[in-house]
């Protein structure tokens, strides 16, 4: 690749294409599909939980909620919070919600939330195997999704007022969706271990002008590949989500560290597209089904979780 080219694609992924967690769709699509799994008791003291949140927003948010996601449960739609206040410190998110910090984030609390979406796990090529010659990529990060999850629902148990356990509510759904996605879970790293960020720097298609990337891997994957975008609404596809078999044995699994896992063991198939190439029809096809299954997963999961808070 020319230094030209590397320039504009660095630039274009950093920029324009940057993108961390399952797409607004998908949150939805998982969040409520998970709400219809529940007593109707248990979902009414959830809902009326979310709304108390909802109300907080700004009118322009609200508006662009409504709008756009016409028909979803207050759930679902305070589930985009966590990508909405990413770039806050932990300080300035718990006072935007008028809430506590808890005992766990309090060391973080000038620091934001966004390492909170993921815990990479090196992916390695026979290539790069080969390179590093046995030796392994460290990319341990204390504070990843898994630590997040563990903390929120521990911050949820001990709230002792309405704006903690709402707020800690609204994060939970959000990184428990999150952490299906398989992007979530492992990054691609090269001989000197730097990584592609999840992803995030893997161009899957060019624009026309060869040099900015139109789409990258994680944004790609985020979007389901594409799955989603012939339907009109979430129910259209909560619809379709609904009909695919979950194992129960799997869906009693609530440690994010197995869902992680899970993810990582699709990262052969996941880097098995070629840089700018668009992806075949075989990838795309395989690559939706590994991506609805995941949100029907996340769906039951998140169900039994929200079941045994509330």
């Amino acid at each position: 690749m020319s230094m030209l080219r590397t320039l504009f694609l660095s630039l274009s992924l950093c920029v324009s294409q940057l993108a961390f967690s399952w797409g607004e769709f998908e949150h939805m699509v998982a969040t409520d599909l998970a709400l219809e799994k529940l007593p109707v008791s248990v979902k009414s003291r959830i809902e009326q939980d979310a709304y108390a949140l909802l109300r907080q927003q700004e009118t322009d948010r609200r508006l662009y909620l409504r709008r756009n996601f016409e028909g979803t449960s207050p759930l679902a739609k305070v589930s985009l919070f966590a990508d909405s206040y990413r770039s806050l410190s932990v300080e300035e998110l718990y006072q935007q919600f008028g809430s506590s910090i808890p005992s766990s984030f309090v060391a973080s609390q000038n620091e934001d939330t966004s390492s909170w979406h993921y815990k990479d796990r090196p992916y390695y090529t026979t290539l790069t195997t080969s390179l590093l010659d046995g030796a392994q990529c460290d990319l341990e990060q204390d504070r990843n999704i898994s630590w997040a999850l563990e903390n929120l629902i521990q911050a949820f148990k001990d709230a002792d007022n309405d704006a903690d356990r709402q707020l800690a509510l609204a994060l939970i759904v959000h990184f428990v969706v999150d952490a299906h996605q398989p992007l979530h879970a492992t990054t691609q790293v090269d001989e000197d271990c730097d990584t592609d960020r999840g992803g995030n720097d893997f161009c899957v298609e060019y624009r026309v002008n060869g040099l900015t990337c139109e789409t990258n891997l994680h944004s790609y994957w985020d979007n389901a590949l594409g799955f989603f975008d012939s339907y009109g609404s979430v129910g259209e596809a909560i619809e379709f989500v609904e009909l695919v078999e979950v194992d129960p044995v799997r869906a009693q699994v609530l440690d994010p560290e197995e869902w992680l896992l899970e993810g990582f063991r699709y990262a052969r198939f996941v880097y098995s597209i070629k840089d700018g190439s668009g992806g075949d029809q075989f990838y795309t096809h395989d690559g939706q089904v590994i991506s609805y299954e995941r949100l029907a997963l996340a769906a039951d999961r998140l169900a039994r979780i929200l079941e045994g808070l509330y």
